[in-house]
C-alpha cells in the first residue's frame, strides 16, 4: 500500500545528514530535519510513519522502523556525506521505486549506487 507522504518524496535525515538537505530538495526530494539533532522514540512516532529515514546508523531504528512503520534507508557505507552522496540517494530511490514502497523496509546503499532491499517483520 502507498501512503500519500512516501509518493510525495518526504526523507528524513538523521543526525549528520544535513548538509545533504540542499542537494536533495534541488532533486524534488522533500526533506524533515529534527530540530534538536537526533530522533527520540516520540518523535519517531510522530514524523516517521510511513515515511523515510535516511541514516548512518541504521541498527539504532530497526526496532522502531516496525512499530512505527517506517522506512530506513542506511548510507553507512559512505565515509563523505556531500552532493555525490545525495546525487547516489536520489537515482538509487528512483530506479528502486522506494518512495512506492510500503514500510517497515530497511534499503542499504552502496557506494557504487547498488541499493539491497529488505522487508522488516516484528
Amino acid at each position: 500500500m502507498t501512503t500519500p507522504s512516501t509518493s510525495r518524496g518526504i526523507l528524513i535525515l538523521d543526525e549528520g545528514l544535513e548538509p545533504l538537505k540542499a542537494e536533495l530538495r534541488k532533486r524534488d526530494i522533500r526533506i524533515l530535519l529534527p530540530s534538536q539533532g537526533t530522533f527520540n522514540e516520540s518523535l519517531l512516532e510522530i514524523y516517521a510513519s510511513g515515511r523515510i529515514l535516511v541514516t548512518q546508523t541504521p541498527k539504532k531504528y530497526l526496532h522502531q522502523a516496525i512499530e512505527f512503520e517506517f522506512g530506513v534507508l542506511s548510507t553507512e557505507h559512505f565515509k563523505q556525506v556531500d552532493a555525490k552522496l545525495a546525487s547516489t540517494i536520489s537515482k538509487a530511490m528512483m530506479d528502486n521505486k522506494l518512495f512506492q514502497k510500503a514500510p517497515p523496509f530497511l534499503a542499504t546503499l552502496q557506494p557504487d549506487g547498488l541499493m539491497t532491499v529488505q522487508d522488516l517483520e516484528g
